[in-house]
């Protein structure tokens, strides 16, 4: 990856912390996704960090599965705001690495679990993507 590539990403992990330390909730896509339903009948309720899969394996809570940075719901609060910023300066331990890559490195930190975060991993079956193709585009 170039250098210019890994700085855009680290950019954008560090405009949407400065988004939920302004006290908002947000929903990011890449470009790429397309929406043919409401994403936010899926999503769950009591949940600080939801992001989508690049493998999932059928469950949600579990910090196995390969998470994809191109969609995610996130919720302002003190474990997020918090969140963001020990992803972001991550990246100073794994300097050749992007974003996504990153959080898959420290999803199972112990700083995390230690500070109650609640990450859950979307399923495929309603965010999915080319890594784990379905045919159903009708389901609700």
């Amino acid at each position: 990856m170039t250098p210019d590539y890994l700085h855009m990403m680290w950019r954008r992990i560090e405009f949407l912390g400065s988004v939920l330390d302004m006290g908002y909730n947000f929903v990011f896509t890449d470009t790429d996704i397309m929406w043919l339903r409401d994403p936010f009948k899926q999503f769950y309720k009591d949940v600080d960090f939801q992001i989508a899969c690049d493998y999932f394996n059928g469950n949600s809570d579990d910090l196995n599965n390969k998470p994809n940075g191109g969609f995610k719901y996130v919720k302002s609060n003190n474990e997020t705001i918090w969140f963001y910023k020990f992803w972001f300066h991550s990246r100073n331990a794994y300097p050749k690495l992007h974003d996504q890559d990153v959080l898959n490195k420290i999803k199972k930190h112990p700083f995390i679990s230690n500070m109650k975060l609640k990450i859950k991993f979307l399923s495929t079956t309603y965010f999915g993507g080319f890594c784990e193709h379905r045919d159903d585009l009708t389901r609700s």
